[in-house]
């Protein structure tokens, strides 16, 4: 389900609400690692509101990450209000099989090494970018399968031109092919939830 609330900010002075934006890199956090992933946010700094566009497989998700996010709030001496709230017809979820092998001339453990090193730091790249990737590894025949799921054709495109720089700058060459290509689709919630960080 996507959902777009807005969200005022309760004793809303001005150092409440510098303090407040101060914390919403750590909110994002708590929301990515309990998937409830955030589009974009829209601030009114002249009303002390705040407008979030998410969405989120189910209601349990959404639920826990307003718990989180209203302790963070509430030990930082903030609270919210949800003033309005929209829901939209859920997104789509991609799904893309791939396999991929060391190129022909760089078939070494020493390079294969160095890939898996790669993809270290991909999957952080990816994960910033809202794109879930899960590998099996075949050393001995130089290869990986992978399964990537996302939300955002933009977010596969920057994590994939990531990937071939930091393969091409550590001295590699892969081959890539795709196997399967498939739409996932997400449940959809029944109602919004009106969110309040009132004490």
């Amino acid at each position: 389900m996507k959902q777009v609330l807005i969200f005022s900010l309760d004793n809303n002075s001005e150092e409440n609400w510098i303090k407040y934006l101060s914390l919403v890199p750590k909110i994002d956090k708590i929301c990515m690692e309990n998937g409830l992933f955030i589009e974009e946010r829209f601030n009114d700094d002249k009303n002390k509101t705040q407008e979030v566009t998410s969405y989120a497989n189910n209601i349990n998700t959404i639920l826990k990450c307003t718990n989180l996010v209203n302790s963070l709030l509430n030990k930082n001496n903030l609270s919210l209000t949800c003033i309005e709230a929209r829901q939209f017809e859920p997104p789509q979820e991609y799904s893309l099989k791939i396999s991929a092998s060391l190129a022909p001339g760089y078939c070494n453990h020493d390079n294969f090494k160095k890939w898996i090193l790669c993809m270290k730091s991909i999957d952080e790249f990816a994960k910033l970018n809202d794109v879930k990737i899960q590998r099996k590894l075949f050393p001995t025949k130089f290869m990986i399968e992978l399964i990537a799921n996302f939300f955002n054709h933009i977010s596969w495109s920057k994590t994939v031109y990531y990937s071939g720089n930091i393969v091409g700058r550590n001295g590699l060459s892969v081959l890539i092919e795709e196997i399967e290509y498939n739409v996932l689709k997400e449940d959809i919630l029944d109602e919004i939830i009106k969110l309040t960080g009132k004490k």
